[in-house]
């Protein structure tokens, strides 16, 4: 069995899988109202940020989340840095996705 696959088959893997999104997802909300204060504000309305925000929660659940959470899960003496590397990334997209769309 490859290390994937012990990860996965591990009894708290969902509950920890759920538990990580659920951080990142926090922080993507974070970072999204972090945007829309200091932000110059969208002229078209509320619109394009709620589909923003909406999207990009899915988003970060599934995109951001799993790599990092696998990382974590790979890399456990390390896990620390992972998930404060997340955090970072997760803003970094948030802002420069946010500035490219709607400001």
């Amino acid at each position: 069995m490859n290390k994937l696959q012990e990860i996965s088959s591990a009894p708290d893997y969902n509950a920890a899988a759920s538990s990580f999104s659920k951080i990142i997802m926090a922080a993507f909300f974070v970072s999204y109202v972090y945007m829309v204060i200091t932000s110059s504000g969208d002229p078209d309305g509320w619109v394009g940020p709620t589909l923003f925000l909406i999207v990009g929660l899915f988003v970060s659940s599934i995109l951001i989340s799993m790599p990092f959470f696998l990382l974590k899960r790979l890399l456990p003496r390390v896990s620390i840095l992972v998930t404060i590397v997340s955090f970072i990334v997760i803003f970094i997209i948030t802002k420069y996705l946010f500035l490219w769309l709607l400001v």
